[in-house]
């Protein structure tokens, strides 16, 4: 404790970075098209190419994806022939001041094995003896899990290079049930099982209002964390409207009716909410984010069109996400506000759109780029908005 205390500085040696820029989300895409799984037989060989943006890119969802939903944290590779230097920092929120854990370490390819060193923790050098002993007590802990066994069976070889990391790996059918049985453990779930229930059981007419099926739902969450996690009970009541949004009806013999709930007389815009509130939920801001931001970048090019409901929703979502399981007080107080929801006006802030959906020139022609200053303003609009709704003002 006294070493991660002394290893705090005033300012992190990396930014913050939560916005995505088009580079990223293309080259997102990219990769996902070139190593998509479901065009992949078991054993196949194939070669991942990941250049500085997508290591980046890579190291924030990571980073996001296993830190607490407070903290922020920023991440920065720099590659070199046979290895890579990493930074992050990482906000210690839940201090009175501002202050930021930052961490510089290298990645050296050797015969033997990845060799960690250069471990630096704010101004605090970890000598290289201490640092190999660390990262031998990471890779026992490592090796009793289940990806890191498919890990070590799935990748062949890996190259360092100035621009680049060259990863060959096997795809082997393991992992993609793995990755089924996680997305299994999550929809196995006594209290989703319960809301299923419950929502099964409203008449006709409150199954096709949004608010009427949030408060309900969240009511029922109120009173049963008085014996609950609050945050369990509400990823529960997310990951149940997310995945009745996307066409699921049937919950251990519990069947939904059709999925139609509207937010300003559109479907697509409650189901843009509700799956970017479980995503976030579930995982993290940043993946929420990608999804949302990626999904306006492809409307614009070529499909239905840049649209700022579209994107309120999605930000809406992805708020409420990351309140409702905050914390026990935070996740309480969410609970208690849906509970009492009784207009979209509520959650769902009027945001006057400047224009109709946008295609691509057009969306270069009003913002420039997803890291452009005027996309940015827009965001910031949006969000102020979103603040200063009654669920979400003043938490």
């Amino acid at each position: 404790m006294a070493l991660f205390i002394a290893s705090l500085q005033p300012q992190p040696l990396v930014e913050h970075q939560l916005l995505l820029t088009q580079k990223d989300i293309s080259k997102a895409q990219s990769i996902f098209q070139q190593h998509d799984p479901r065009s992949l037989e078991q054993d196949t060989e194939k070669s991942l190419k990941l250049d500085k943006t997508a290591v980046d890119l890579a190291g924030r969802y990571l980073l996001h994806s296993i830190q607490p939903a407070a903290l922020t944290s920023g991440f920065e590779s720099e590659l070199f022939n046979h290895g890579m230097k990493l930074k992050l920092s990482v906000g210690a929120s839940m201090l009175p001041m501002d202050y930021f854990l930052n961490l510089q370490l290298k990645l050296s390819k050797t015969p033997e094995r990845l060799q960690v060193n250069d471990l630096q923790l704010g101004q605090i050098t970890i000598p290289d003896e201490i640092t190999a002993m660390l990262a031998d007590i990471s890779l026992y802990l490592l090796s009793a899990t289940e990806e890191w066994k498919l890990l070590q069976h799935s990748l062949v070889d890996y190259r360092f290079s100035e621009k680049s990391i060259e990863l060959d790996y096997r795809w082997l059918s393991e992992t993609e049930q793995l990755a089924r049985n996680r997305i299994r453990h999550y929809l196995d779930n006594p209290s989703l099982q319960f809301y299923a229930e419950q929502l099964a059981a409203l008449d006709q007419s409150t199954q096709q209002l949004l608010p009427d099926v949030m408060r309900r739902l969240f009511k029922l969450a109120s009173s049963r964390s008085s014996s609950h996690e609050p945050t369990g009970e509400n990823r529960a009541i997310l990951l149940l409207l997310a995945n009745w949004a996307l066409g699921k009806r049937n919950f251990e013999g519990t069947r939904l009716p059709a999925f139609d709930l509207k937010i300003n007389r559109r479907i697509d815009l409650a189901q843009h909410l509700l799956v970017s509130a479980a995503i976030a939920s579930h995982s993290n801001r940043l993946l929420s984010s990608l999804i949302g931001t990626g999904k306006e970048i492809i409307d614009a090019d070529g499909g239905s069109g840049f649209s700022v409901d579209d994107l309120t929703a999605n930000r809406v979502g992805t708020q409420l996400g990351q309140m409702a399981v905050k914390n026990s007080n935070t996740a309480s107080a969410i609970q208690k506000r849906l509970a009492n929801i009784h207009s979209v006006k509520q959650i769902f802030p009027l945001i006057e759109s400047r224009h109709a959906p946008l295609n691509q020139q057009q969306f270069i022609d009003f913002y420039g780029s997803v890291d452009d200053p005027r996309y940015e303003k827009l965001l910031k609009e949006i969000d102020l908005a979103i603040n200063n709704t009654p669920l979400f003002k003043g938490l």
